[in-house]
């Protein structure tokens, strides 16, 4: 048998589950992190940095840091004040991964990091999408039974 001729399949560890409502941008991005996780731990947390990057300016944040867009967003409503430190704890350890001087990510840091990103990424978009699928099979079921 050639070497050519053998094809592999990961079964563990599995595939995470994209998160659902996500909009294209963000699961991109957020895909491109999750390529590199076990790679680069330090190329991690700067993509999952890039991620709320997105994700605030999807939102409409404003600001010329991500810091400032941050707190704009909790100012507006748009992520509670909970958020504000977990994307916080994101930003700072994505900054020692992008800066040398600061030091470096380990291992032990991917499940905080991605933790912490799906954290923020349910709340602002798959929570709301699954409400909104939610409340059209409710709506659906009651028109279905006045029929």
């Amino acid at each position: 048998m050639d070497p050519e001729d053998v094809s592999y399949k990961i079964l563990y560890p599995a595939a995470e589950k994209t998160q659902k409502g996500l909009p294209r941008s963000v699961r991109e991005a957020y895909e491109a992190a999750q390529n590199v996780r076990h790679i680069s731990v330090n190329a991690y947390g700067v993509l999952l940095g890039r991620v709320l990057e997105i994700v605030w300016d999807d939102r409409g944040a404003i600001g010329d840091t991500l810091d400032k867009k941050l707190k704009n967003l909790a100012e507006k409503k748009e992520i509670p004040e909970k958020l504000v430190d977990i994307a916080t704890s994101i930003r700072q350890l994505r900054n020692i991964g992008a800066h040398a001087s600061l030091g470096e990510l380990t291992e032990q840091e991917i499940p905080i990091l991605n933790d912490l990103t799906r954290a923020i990424l349910d709340y602002v978009y798959s929570a709301p999408h699954l409400a909104s699928i939610a409340a059209s099979s409710l709506l659906a079921l009651k028109a279905k039974k006045t029929t």
